[in-house]
């Protein structure tokens, strides 16, 4: 099993969530991360919908 830090893609949400907050904890730009974190999510779910569409006209 690889580790989740090594490969974001193999990271839950809730991984990756913990992860920035612990970031931002340590002393990360706040708004930096959090931004990344809201694009990360925002791009996955895109994805999934535009998947869903692709499906649904398969």
């Amino acid at each position: 099993m690889t580790d989740p830090a090594e490969n974001p893609e193999e990271e839950t949400q809730e991984q990756r969530a913990l992860r920035h907050i612990s970031a931002m904890a340590d002393g990360e730009d706040i708004a930096g991360t959090a931004s990344r974190l809201s694009n990360d999510f925002t791009d996955r779910l895109t994805a999934r919908i535009a998947g869903w569409f692709r499906r649904s006209r398969d």
